[in-house]
């Protein structure tokens, strides 16, 4: 009932629907960047470590995962301005 409700809350034509739309379908290059051979393979190499740390701190692994991904896109040698 709730995903009934979204879904026609957010359909083609609506404020939010032209937003999604506008963000999500019409604009794949986020998924193109997401699928990218190389980051799935940066993703494999760390899964480990994300996991490690997911269980000690009781978080799902790929939350901790997602988060890096948005941060540094899994680079290691990016810091934070100051």
């Amino acid at each position: 009932a709730v995903v009934n409700k979204f879904i026609q809350k957010s359909r083609s034509g609506t404020l939010l629907g032209n937003v999604i739309y506008g963000k999500y379908i019409d604009n794949t290059g986020w998924l193109n960047r997401a699928l990218n051979p190389k980051k799935i393979a940066q993703l494999e190499k760390l899964a480990a470590l994300f996991s490690r740390y997911g269980e000690k701190y009781d978080i799902d692994y790929l939350l901790i995962a997602a988060i890096a991904y948005k941060e540094s896109g899994f680079n290691n040698d990016l810091v934070g301005s100051r």
